[in-house]
């Protein structure tokens, strides 16, 4: 999937380890920049774009934009779920 990041310039050097040297930055600017990626939308991308949510921000497509909320929204459902199984 392409996806449009904007991303924390303190966060630049794991953005590049992560997506590699050849990813299209297509704005600078003082505190942030944006870049075009290619990206597999697994769990564990997710799982790394919450974990870095302070420093990076999906800008689009809004449907991965609208899937990560909803992953959200779910685990914050589950905090107070029973799992106790009745045997």
């Amino acid at each position: 999937e392409n996806l449009r990041l904007e991303c924390d310039l303190s966060f630049a050097g794991e953005i590049f380890e992560k997506f590699g040297l050849g990813v299209t930055v297509l704005s600078n600017r003082e505190e942030s920049f944006e870049i075009s990626v290619k990206a597999r939308l697994d769990d564990s991308f997710y799982a790394w774009l919450f974990n870095n949510s302070r420093y990076v921000r999906v800008v689009s497509p809004n449907r991965v934009r609208d899937d990560l909320k909803q992953k959200l929204l779910m685990a914050l459902d589950n905090i107070d779920r029973d799992f106790r199984v009745n045997k």
